[in-house]
């Protein structure tokens, strides 16, 4: 059971690791915004950069996810995912349209490689 449960928590931060690299992968440099419905354009890189993953050994979950940039801005992430108002960094609310970057590469690699990395977790 012991090894049972080693296995998944290594399966689960791989399965973190390799979803926080292919949202940060998802995210262009660009300059303006990007067309709604694709993944935002980042100017210098503070979105990707504070793209993070973590065990939980307590629930054997992973939380990935961008943490909190800004005070003025904290919603500014979960806007860019949803659609929404934030806070930009004038401290100005504003609406941002949906432009997904979390979900679309969790599917992705939940579709890809989440099989793979439990079938072979034991060995």
């Amino acid at each position: 059971i012991k090894a049972a449960e080693k296995a998944a928590r290594k399966a689960l931060r791989k399965i973190g690791f390799q979803t926080r690299m292919d949202a940060m992968n998802s995210i262009r440099q660009g300059v303006g915004s990007s067309p709604p419905g694709h993944a935002p354009y980042d100017k210098v890189g503070t979105l990707r950069r504070f793209i993070i993953y973590q065990m939980d050994d307590q629930t054997n979950s992973v939380v990935i996810g961008p943490k909190f940039l800004r005070k003025k801005s904290k919603d500014a992430p979960a806007a860019l995912e949803k659609g929404g108002t934030a806070t930009n960094y004038k401290g100005r609310v504003i609406r941002v349209e949906k432009r997904p970057f979390m979900v679309p590469a969790f599917e992705r690699v939940k579709r890809q490689q989440v099989p793979a990395v439990f079938a072979n977790s034991l060995y």
